[in-house]
């Protein structure tokens, strides 16, 4: 092998690694992946507790869904006249 080979070779190894290092600083201190609305199945098994207890909190504090959140009644026809 040339020195120049070998040079370059090195040069490339250490900015590949240099890559690798900030990218992985950047994702995991500075921009973390934050999860908003995440659907049930993808939490860890404390979070899935804690997503129960609070779904059955709120369950117990309204007693069931809201009025307002039924689909409305079918009006009632009226006979006509005879």
């Amino acid at each position: 092998m040339s020195r120049i080979f070998r040079s370059t070779a090195l040069h490339i190894i250490l900015a590949l690694l240099a890559g690798l290092g900030v990218g992985l600083f950047y994702s995991w201190r500075i921009s973390p992946v934050t999860y908003v609305d995440a659907h049930p199945a993808l939490l860890r098994a404390d979070f899935k507790d804690q997503y129960r207890i609070v779904i059955a909190a709120s369950y117990e504090s309204t007693q069931g869904p809201h009025p307002c959140a039924c689909p409305p009644r079918p009006a009632r026809r009226r006979r006509p006249y005879r």
